[in-house]
């Protein structure tokens, strides 16, 4: 059942919005006493439903008619307190009462209830459901069990207070917990009393009920209490046999002079109850005792069909008004079990069986006729209150078909879902209608709902033209309509069920009250809202680029969930693609160049509206106005330094790229500087800047990568100690205003290209880096040796060619040869040059020696070094 409640509740929230002004179309129903025959009320009746009993009670009814009809009508103005039974706080139900969404429930089913015209509401309060040892015990037994009497107490305080905020009078009818149907089952706790020694017990059922009643009184104030309801129910239900405490006549008046002796002074009307079916003596022993104010009987066939029940109770009624006719009679329930006489026998109210068949209410017209005689019943006998039964009874909707075949347990939980989807909006059986007409035959006022129900509290529409549905008005009368007891204006009572008015300012949400100059009154609870304008708390992100686009979220209070009339306006331009939550907005932001800082707005469809002053910054996209240096290495690493306006500084995000490639460690400094370490690239390119918004600025061929010297050879690579020979470097990245260095000396440079340096060697030893150092400096570098006896080196030839047949004179230009040796050998391949002639250290002349192809020249010092040429000498 836990589990149903909670689906239950989901319903709840979900459809909660559709419950006012639901009403159903009236149905006439026929006079009780025009004739009928039992074939008619059994026209209805579902082919071979378990317990058919059809025909039997219509005959009991048709029967019932003629007594009902043969009495006359002392007072045709006389009307009882029509009620009926809040099942939703039956406190059979245990935990479930305190669950999640149950009040909920029971404020539809008190608002169902009063738009059907009823005046007065009954509530089972069953022992020991009110008692501490009780809840002790289920603790006891499983220890996730935590509620207390002060829990149940609450809840009842609170479904009262609500029934009167309706104008409903509360009758409670004390009894016990029935053990099939209970959330908790109490048969063990009744047990153990039951183990006590007779005296014993009989004192501790004593103590423990009248406690209840106790605080009945003093807590909840009922208009009226049944100490007692089925005293022979009550038995079985406790277990008890004859002879046992409370379980006679006597025991039970003695129980309930003793439960009045313990109450303080009070208001509160207090009766006693008895079924019709119940020994004759129950009813004389509560008739005659001067502190009751009332007796109250129940009708319907409990032990076997073969007992006119209905009659009986008229005559409890005429036993009652014989021994003290100024008690009053309150018929506490009147329904009709469709049951077999042997399915009854003696399984007694306790059955799941029985009840849980009999509550779908299939027979039509069997039940209306049923409530028809009975009503009339109690007008003619000035019954004090007419209860047919609970609220489920009016507006169950469960097809037979499904029922059928359906576990009781089944059919309890399908009768309670279809029951509560009926009166959530508003459909009632036929019993239910013939029972609306009933109850508001009497004149009674109704309000059943105002629309629209809601209106602004501030602004233009605070005050609005409402009309207000119900019945029984008076038209053209002064009636008076309050809301939260400020008098609305220009009220008009068009018809018995419409008035127009205009409200009045107000907050919160209210009962709207009519009052009619006869007298009469009726208050429908909670029944306009006076919405309140949105409040704006925080709006994210707090600025957005000037061409719009930005996803913004608006948080804050009253927005109208769901609504497509919501405004939202930055700077009196409105946003696009709003989306509306309970407690935030989504929208996109508008374009807005040049607005800077604007005012955020939120109009609700009321047109009550929030302003968040400054609330949104159009944010201009960043300018990048210099970069410093704005040349670096191509390998990149260079910290840079970027000059501009529009930047974010404390907010992370922005982006640099120099180049082609992004910069990295960017560090916004100000909203006018950035700072970056500039990655690899080559040549000149822009520098662009991205904010955290997507917006960019940048400046175009801003930053020169700039290549480091690179040496691809240097020739020679072997020179004197004393240095003074020429060096050609080769290769690129070379710059005006470069130094060389042979390790740390300074070389002298002759003459400097982007790919050639010539420079004449320093003295040195051994091996050293060649160094370039650029301007910007970066560095190059290469080996180079000094040597004592440097090998020679070849630089180049000419001519590089010549006939097979040899003979040409070559001449070899390079360093380190041996002047006027005769010992310095060339070769042109392998074959020796046919003379030879060292002029000078960079000087040798040659004749080619006959050859083919293309050689290599080799040159051998008389030390043995040698050199061969990188270029080839060709024979053509």
């Amino acid at each position: 059942m836990n589990a149903y409640y909670k689906l239950l509740g989901v319903a709840i929230a979900v459809m909660i919005a559709l419950l006012a002004a639901l009403i159903q179309p009236r149905v006439v129903q026929a006079d009780a006493c025009t004739p009928f025959t039992a074939s008619e009320l059994c026209v209805n009746a579902p082919a071979g439903a378990p317990g058919d009993q059809c025909q039997q009670l219509a005959t009991y009814l048709v029967e019932f008619q003629q007594t009902a009809c043969g009495i006359g009508l002392p007072d045709p103005d006389y009307y009882p307190n029509y009620a009926a039974i809040l099942t939703y706080a039956s406190g059979n139900r245990g935990p479930d009462l305190l669950g999640q969404w149950s009040m909920q429930n029971i404020e539809v089913e008190l608002d169902r209830l009063t738009e059907m015209g009823v005046n007065s509401v009954g509530i089972n309060i069953g022992y020991p459901l009110l008692t501490p040892a009780f809840h002790t015990y289920l603790h006891s037994v499983n220890s996730s069990y935590t509620w207390t009497v002060d829990d149940y107490i609450d809840f009842y305080v609170q479904v009262i207070a609500k029934a009167r905020a309706r104008g409903l009078k509360v009758h409670i009818e004390q009894g016990v917990m029935l053990r099939d149907f209970a959330s908790v089952n109490p048969h063990p706790y009744f047990d153990m009393i039951r183990a006590l020694e007779p005296t014993a017990a009989r004192q501790r059922y004593w103590q423990e009920m009248a406690q209840e009643s106790y605080l009945i009184v003093t807590e909840l104030a009922p208009d009226s209490l049944s100490l007692v309801g089925e005293p022979e129910t009550a038995n079985e239900a406790i277990g008890l046999i004859q002879g046992e405490p409370l379980a006679t006549p006597t025991q039970w008046r003695d129980y309930v002079d003793y439960a009045i002796s313990l109450l303080p002074a009070h208001s509160t009307r207090l009766g006693a109850g008895a079924g019709a079916w119940e020994a004759e003596e129950l009813i004389q022993l509560f008739a005659a005792m001067p502190a009751l104010d009332f007796i109250d009987v129940h009708v319907f066939p409990a032990r076997s069909l073969a007992t006119d029940y209905f009659t009986t109770v008229l005559e409890r009624a005429d036993l009652v008004n014989s021994i003290d006719p100024g008690k009053t009679i309150v018929l506490g329930q009147a329904w009709l079990y469709k049951a077999a006489a042997d399915e009854l026998g003696w399984v007694g109210v306790i059955s799941p069986e029985v009840l849980s068949r009999d509550v779908f209410s299939y027979w039509q017209p069997l039940d209306s006729k049923f409530i028809e005689l009975f009503s009339r019943v109690s007008r003619a006998k000035q019954f004090e209150t007419y209860i047919p039964w609970g609220a489920w009874y009016f507006f169950s909707y469960l097809d037979y078909s499904q029922a059928a075949g359906m576990t009781p347990a089944e059919r309890n939980i399908a009768n309670q879902v279809a029951a509560y989807n009926a009166m959530l909006n508003g459909t009632m059986t036929g019993t239910g209608n013939t029972y609306e007409e009933i109850a508001t035959a009497n004149n009674i006022l109704v309000v059943t709902g105002v629309s629209p129900n809601h209106g602004p509290q501030t602004g233009p529409g605070a005050t609005q033209n409402v009309t207000i549905s119900g019945k029984n008005f008076l038209p053209g009368s002064n009636t008076v309509v309050k809301f939260a007891g400020v008098a609305a204006t220009n009220v008009v009572v068009v018809d018995a069920n419409t008035i127009t008015a205009t409200s009045p300012a107000g907050v919160g949400v209210v009962g709207i009250t009519v009052e009619s100059p006869d007298g009469r009154s009726r208050t429908k609870p909670d029944a306009y809202t006076y919405d309140v304008p949105p409040v704006i708390s925080q709006i994210t992100p707090n600025s957005g680029k000037e061409t719009g686009g930005t996803f913004v979220r608006i948080d804050g209070q009253n927005f109208v969930l769901g609504s497509t009339n919501t405004e939202v306006r930055f700077g009196g331009i409105p946003a696009t693609q709003i989306t509306v939550y309970a407690t935030a907005i989504t929208a996109y932001a508008p374009a807005g160049v040049g607005l800077g800082t604007v005012d955020v707005t939120v109009t609700n469809p009321d047109q009550q509206s929030a302003v968040r002053v400054g609330g949104y910054t159009f944010v201009p996209p960043p300018t990048v106005l210099s970069v410093s240096p704005n040349t670096g290495t191509s390998n990149g690493g260079t910290l840079v330094t970027i000059t501009g306006r529009g930047f974010f500084p404390g907010i992370a995000g922005t982006r640099v790229a120099i180049g082609q490639l992004e910069a990295t460690n960017v560090n916004v400094i100000s909203d006018t500087q950035i700072r970056a370490v500039t990655p690899m690239g080559n040549g000149t390119g822009k520098v662009l800047v991205m904010n955290p918004d997507y917006q960019t600025g940048q400046l175009l061929n801003a930053y020169t990568f700039v290549y480091p010297p690179t040496i691809v050879q240097g020739i020679p690579t072997v020179g004197p100690l004393a240095g003074g020979n020429t060096v050609w470097l080769g290769g690129y990245g070379f710059q005006q205003g470069t130094t060389v260095r042979f390790g740390s000396t300074p070389a002298t440079i002759q003459s400097i290209t982007a790919n050639l340096i010539t420079l004449t060697a320093p003295p040195g030893s051994g091996q050293v880096q060649i160094r370039v150092t650029n301007p910007d400096g970066q560095q190059g570098s290469t080996p180079y040796t000094y040597s004592a006896t440097p090998p020679p080196v070849i630089v180049l030839l000419s001519p590089t060619h010549g006939p097979a047949s040899g003979g040409t004179r070559v001449y070899i230009y390079g360093q380190n040869f041996v002047p006027g040796s005769t010992n310095t050998t060339v070769k042109f391949g392998t074959q020796l040059a046919t003379s030879k002639q060292v002029l000078t250290p960079n000087w040798i002349q040659a004749d080619a020696p006959p050859g083919t192809g293309s050689v290599r020249v080799t040159v051998t010092n008389p030390d043995g070094q040698s050199v061969v040429s990188t270029g080839s000498y060709l024979y053509e």
